[in-house]
């Protein structure tokens, strides 16, 4: 979840804090975007490098070079959330004092995917020639995607306000906004009257 408006630095990011699998706060903590995309293209290029050696030399090859590159991102990601968590700026529930979604936003947005206009149009082509491929093409490859836009407002003890805006959809990073806010909420039940 991103800040939007906040007394903090608008900078940071915002997720709970977990102990022994259960809720116990939120962080506040640095956006790392640009180490993650460094650690992300790194890891993508062994498992390119361990796919081609694995072309040469065999599965294990690949499959030893998967699982180097697996256990480099979680451990680089572990790193990362003790970092965040050591240097970060934490809110345990006794220091929150109102919080609350304040607006949610829906749109529906229709995307097409490359792939799916190729395969509808070799599809249409070899079914019904030039033209079955243009009507393959136009009528393949559309997903329709519903999107939220999520605004949780909170403020703490120490004076300190935070406005964020947390995107929500079918992607891996919309279900973890979504259950992100979820447990924000589920820490301070009491608490959610409007901030601002």
């Amino acid at each position: 979840m991103e800040i939007i408006q906040s007394s903090l630095d608008k900078s940071m990011m915002v997720r709970p804090i977990a102990r022994d699998g259960r809720v116990v706060g939120i962080l506040f903590y640095e956006n790392h975007s640009k180490k993650n995309y460094v650690t992300a293209i790194f890891v993508t290029l062994l498992i390119i490098v361990s796919a081609i050696l694995g072309f040469k030399f065999g599965i294990g090859v690949f499959l030893a070079g998967a699982a180097l590159a697996g256990f480099l991102f979680w451990k680089s990601t572990m790193k990362s959330r003790q970092n965040d968590e050591s240097s970060g700026i934490k809110y345990l529930p006794e220091q929150i004092t109102e919080i609350k979604v304040l607006d949610e936003q829906s749109c529906t947005a229709a995307a097409k995917s490359l792939g799916g206009t190729l395969s509808g149009a070799a599809i249409g082509g070899a079914l019904f020639g030039g033209a079955g491929a243009v009507v393959g093409a136009i009528a393949s490859g559309n997903k329709i995607s519903k999107e939220e836009v999520i605004y949780l407002g909170m403020k703490f003890t120490d004076g300190n306000w935070v406005l964020t805006k947390a995107i929500v959809d079918d992607t891996l990073s919309g279900k973890i906004n979504r259950n992100n806010i979820q447990a924000i909420l589920a820490l301070t039940p009491i608490k959610q009257s409007a901030p601002f």
